[in-house]
């Protein structure tokens, strides 16, 4: 996972290279709480869980890169996106479709493009 933070002129970049990714927790808070001025996010194909209000509170987002391909083996709460309407999502090329029937994406995103390669 990459998550890009950038105050006034600073950038703050967090990468994981786990096998297994869950975002969220059981107590219901997201886990990016204190970054909540992020402006980009990439999640890598390795998600296997997005947990309710995983991406609350995201006044500054402007876009999530996702590279998982297969949506059917990622488990996603249906209110794990609150997100700015101008929120864009940026998918592998040749899942646009699955992602815009599948929800919670459908709905969460009203921008869903392709990754251009």
């Amino acid at each position: 996972m990459y998550i890009v933070y950038k105050p006034l002129k600073n950038t703050f970049v967090y990468s994981s290279k786990s096998q297994d990714i869950s975002i969220g927790n059981s107590q219901g808070y997201t886990v990016f709480e204190e970054y909540v001025r992020l402006h980009s996010i990439e999640l890598p194909n390795s998600i296997k869980k997005i947990g309710s209000l995983s991406f609350w509170v995201f006044d500054h987002l402007e876009t999530i890169i996702s590279h998982i391909t297969d949506l059917d083996q990622v488990e996603v709460d249906v209110e794990a996106f609150d997100l700015p309407i101008t929120t864009k999502l940026y998918v592998p090329k040749g899942t646009l479709e699955a992602y815009r029937n599948t929800e919670p994406w459908r709905s969460s995103f009203t921008e869903i493009r392709e990754i251009e390669e």
